[in-house]
């Protein structure tokens, strides 16, 4: 099997869904239900990016039930919305026992040490469960990878971080002779198409930025944006990060529900929704 899947947050998207559809079962039915219908939809022959909102506990889990499925089959390589300049302290991780002192060692970089009023949810406590869970499964078969798409020189002046990181993920097409790669990125940046139709507070419209995914080019995209009915999530609003209450945005749901969507209206292939988001502190 071949085939790449990046992941992808900024914002709260949600899209419809059939209640009538909810399937159900028990509370960590959602779990194995978003895994099957996530690998049941893609077609294995695009980059399937999964977006997220940052700060939650649930998406990292999905990547890393993703991450053991397709490990069971092969090599697998996850790509993170991390700067490269992290990649050796991840590597060390990743090749280590999981101890106390690794862990400190990891989280002893300058992407960890920001305060946690001004972390925005990349830096959670559920991101530290990810890489942990890739580290185990790679003791376990030796057979997946780590890489990093973010850098800290993207954030100087003049540059421009949504077109980096596409460029980033555009090389990893060339990883689909090895096998599954899985990129985790924010929503915002996971759309294929740009929002349309965006008026300023005057009424006059405006050109909105240009999402990550929809800067890359010659490579095939299925998009997925992972969202919920409500919940919370570690974000940032109004100048201060914290655990934020999300708008309820559809009737509970007791496991996840996959709908198809239109890309160019919507900016995703599908919507995966859960139900609900929980949030995740910044790792300490």
């Amino acid at each position: 099997m071949r085939f790449i899947i990046l992941i992808a947050s900024c914002s709260f998207l949600l899209a419809p869904h059939s209640a009538a559809s909810s399937p159900k079962g028990g509370p960590e039915t959602w779990l194995s239900d978003a895994t099957d219908r996530v690998l049941e939809v893609y077609d294995g022959q695009s980059l399937l990016i999964i977006g997220e909102l940052h700060g939650n506990r649930e998406t990292p889990r999905l990547v890393a039930s993703l991450l053991a499925r397709l490990a069971a089959e092969g090599p697998v390589t996850i790509a993170l919305e991390i700067p490269r300049q992290e990649q050796q302290r991840i590597d060390s991780f990743l090749g280590s026992d999981g101890s106390r002192r690794a862990v400190a060692n990891l989280l002893a970089g300058d992407f960890w040490q920001i305060p946690e009023d001004e972390s925005d949810g990349r830096r959670s406590m559920a991101m530290l469960a990810l890489l942990d869970a890739v580290r185990e499964v790679r003791s376990q078969s030796g057979r997946v990878y780590a890489v990093t798409v973010d850098d800290v020189d993207f954030y100087s002046e003049g540059s421009d971080r949504r077109q980096g990181m596409a460029d980033r993920i555009g090389d990893l097409g060339s990883a689909l002779d090895k096998g599954p790669v899985l990129v985790l990125l924010g929503n915002f940046h996971a759309r294929v198409t740009a929002f349309t139709g965006m008026l300023l507070s005057d009424g006059m419209p405006v050109e909105p930025p240009r999402p990550t995914a929809s800067l890359v080019i010659d490579v095939p995209l299925t998009s997925l944006n992972v969202t919920a009915c409500g919940g919370a999530s570690w974000s940032c609003r109004d100048g201060t990060c914290g655990p934020t209450t999300l708008p309820v945005q559809c009737e509970s749901l007791s496991s996840a529900e996959l709908s198809e969507l239109d890309p160019k209206r919507d900016g995703y292939h599908y919507s995966l929704t859960l139900p609900k988001l929980t949030p995740s502190a910044p790792a300490r």
